[in-house]
Parts: structure tokens; sequence; C-alpha cells
């Protein structure tokens, strides 16, 4: 038995000895020995190049907001979604909504989630917040936000952007959708939630983010206003609150425009897979 377990312990060590012999070869073997296991660039080679060459730019349109934006990628909600599929390989669409929040909420974490550095290669920022500040408050004090304070606090939130190097002419300001109060009504119910929108107070909010864009400069769409003016509006929200997916595609078409405005001139990032040079990619693509 002893035997035996010499005769495997020899056998294992002259593996080892065949495996790692090259090492005790010289330098130029090692380098032979290396380019047998990898044909193309030694990694040094590559790491180097790789530090050399210019990070790729990705230019961003930043999408702020609550559960309206939230829901950008959803299957009813998806407007967010046709942004970045207009937008692929042009831009990335950063969705920071957070369902739920107001208008004091976001101003207390924005700068949390945005400063001058991350900001710097923001093309357009949309900001769509009031469909939570604008709950009754006897119903939902909770999220209720009065309208002096949402005014002060939409007004300091376009400022913020602007601090960290988002001009004016790139914000666009959302003006919170009109509510279905019948759909959202059973919604409440087959939840076990209070009834707690009102379509009046909803109109208020809204008039006052269009008023704040005026005061700040910044372009609005009066999202309110241009749903309201189609007979069969109710179409346009899923349980009331909430786009369906009607809704979305029209939250996008009225969007699109400002978007592709800001966004036109920028170039399809890196070459199309047919304008590669296959026998020679680096003229292509390291430039």
């Amino acid at each position: 038995m002893c035997l035996r377990l010499f005769t495997n312990m020899l056998s294992s060590s002259t593996c080892v000895f065949r495996i790692f012999y090259p090492i005790l070869c010289t330098k130029n073997k090692i380098s032979i020995y290396c380019s047998r296991l990898n044909p193309t660039k030694s990694l040094k080679m590559s790491t180097s190049s790789s530090e050399s060459m210019p990070l790729v730019p990705w230019p961003e349109v930043y999408c702020f907001g609550d559960s309206l934006m939230q829901r950008g990628y959803t299957e009813d909600g998806g407007w967010v979604c046709q942004l970045s599929d207009q937008l692929i390989r042009r831009c990335d669409v950063i969705n920071r909504g957070l369902s739920g929040y107001n208008t004091r909420w976001c101003r207390m974490v924005l700068p949390r989630l945005l400063n001058k550095d991350l900001a710097k290669n923001i093309v357009c920022a949309t900001i769509l917040l009031g469909a939570n500040d604008s709950v009754v408050k006897d119903m939902n004090p909770t999220q209720h936000v009065p309208i002096a304070e949402y005014r002060e606090n939409l007004i300091e939130i376009v400022k913020f952007f602007q601090s960290v190097g988002v001009e004016r002419e790139k914000i666009i300001l959302m003006a919170p959708p009109p509510c279905d109060e019948e759909k959202y009504t059973e919604y409440c119910k087959e939840n076990d939630r209070n009834m707690s929108k009102s379509q009046t107070e909803t109109k208020l909010y809204a008039e006052t983010c269009c008023s704040v864009a005026e005061e700040t400069g910044v372009e609005v769409i009066d999202l309110f206003t241009l749903m309201m003016k189609v007979d069969d509006w109710p179409k346009f929200m899923g349980d009331g609150l909430h786009f369906s997916k009607k809704g979305s595609e029209f939250v996008f078409n009225k969007l699109w425009p400002s978007i592709d405005r800001r966004t036109k001139h920028l170039p399809f990032t890196l070459p199309d897979y047919k304008d590669i040079n296959y026998t020679n990619p680096e003229e292509s693509l390291e430039n």
C-alpha cells in the first residue's frame, strides 16, 4: 500500500513538473510558450493599448420623477422604454423614477443621486412630479404637499439641475396628467386603499407646474391639458392614476419632438458592423 502511494505521488510530481517545465525555460521560450496559448496580442500589450485608448463618450437623457416615471419600462407604462429604443447607441436613458415620492422627498434625495461629475454627459433632463403632491390632504396626509411648497420644491429641483451643469435649455418639466377618479376609486377598493385623488386638485398642480416652467425659463409638456383635449382621455389612464399602454404612447409622442430637438445632432456611437474592416479591425475601432 505504501509503495502504491509513493508511486502515485511520483506520478503526480512528474505531471506537475511537465506542466510547469516552461517556467524553467529561458525568457524567449516563455514568450513562445505564451504566444502559443494566445496567438493574438499578449495580455500586457492589450492592457497598455486599452489604457491609451480614450473612452467612448455616451450622452445621457436623465428622467427624474415618481411612479409615472418609474413605470416607464413596464408593458403598460413603457414610454421611457420607447425613448431608449429611439436613442439606442446615441444616448443612454437614465430612469430615476421613485414610486410614491412627492417633490419634498425628491428635493431631499436629488443631491444623493446626481452631482457635477455624473451630470456632465446629460444632454436632456425630464422632470415629472405632482401626482403624489396633489392627493387630498385629509385622505392622504403622508404624500400630500401643499401647492405653495410644491411650487417652491419644483423651482429648487430645477435650480439644482442647473447647479450641477445641466443648462436651462436642456431641462423639460412635465405637468402631471389628469386622474380618472372613477377608475382609481375601483382600484383603491380592490386594493384596500383610500381614494385620495381629485381631478380638481390635480388640475391646480398641473397649472402650477406650468407657471414654474415659465418662471424658470424651461420647457414644459402640459400632459394634463393635452390629454383633456381628447374626448375619450380616460383611455390614457390604466388604473386611473398611472398610464395605460395608449397613455404611454401619447406621452412619448408629445415628448419625443422635444427630446429629438436636443439629441438629433448626436452621432451613432461606434461604427456599424458593416463598416468595420475585418482584416484590420483596429483601423475601424481604435480611432
